[in-house]
């Protein structure tokens, strides 16, 4: 008799573990003290008056912001799935062996609300597989094999390592992450400035996710024929 299994997975992705991140307000007041420790006559990377207002609620955030990175960036786990479908049956001539499973898999990279694009990451993959034998006579067995998988992925344009990178390396508080936009504008305006501590520019980590996505396809198939 044929035997149908169903099976279905959902499964989830998280990071084992995450570094933790001063706030924005607490950034600039340990920054402060340590220019004040090496220096005690430099002058403050931030006023007592930026601090003061970083903190109001009612706060202009493009005049002070104070970003997340990570939280903007990063979901605390992504959901997977998976379905699989299997049939087998036969007889005395002929036996049969049939699968075929989808799987279904998100990264935990947030998609910006801003964006014009879908950047999320996913991936799905379509296999399908086929086992025939048959006894074509008493001493001689045929059997047929067929293996098929389909793939698609989207991502990012940037590898999920530069955003985290930059992530981790962005002042939460020099520029807002998104600008107001224009009238008459066909793209989003995304904050940044000049940088004299962390290089020539200090990236926006929310921009560079925001660039662009990309696309794969992959297909293949193999068969195989053996007698016996």
């Amino acid at each position: 008799k044929a035997k149908l299994n169903l099976r279905y997975e959902t499964s989830l992705s998280t990071p084992t573990s995450t570094v933790d991140m001063a706030d924005p307000v607490t950034y600039m007041t340990l920054h402060n003290e340590a220019v004040k420790t090496r220096n005690p006559i430099a002058q403050r990377p931030y006023s007592l008056e930026k601090i003061a207002m970083t903190k109001d609620p009612n706060r202009n955030t493009n005049v002070f912001p104070a970003n997340d990175w990570y939280d903007m960036l990063f979901k605390d786990f992504a959901m997977n799935q998976r379905f699989n479908v299997s049939l087998r049956g036969g007889g005395k001539k002929v036996n049969y062996f049939l699968n075929a499973s989808i799987y279904n898999e998100n990264g935990i990279l947030k998609e910006p609300l801003e964006a014009l694009l879908d950047v999320e990451l996913n991936n799905k993959k379509y296999m399908f597989q086929s086992n025939v034998t048959a006894q074509a006579t008493k001493t001689t067995k045929v059997s047929m094999k067929l293996n098929m998988q389909i793939q698609y992925q989207d991502s990012p344009y940037e590898s999920t390592p530069t955003p985290f990178y930059y992530t981790m390396r962005a002042n939460p508080v020099r520029f807002p992450a998104v600008l107001p936009a224009q009238d008459g504008d066909t793209f989003v305006r995304y904050g940044n400035n000049v940088s004299w501590d962390t290089g020539a520019t200090d990236h926006n980590p929310y921009a560079y996710l925001s660039r662009g996505y990309k696309e794969l396809y992959r297909s293949w198939m193999t068969a195989s024929l053996n007698v016996d």
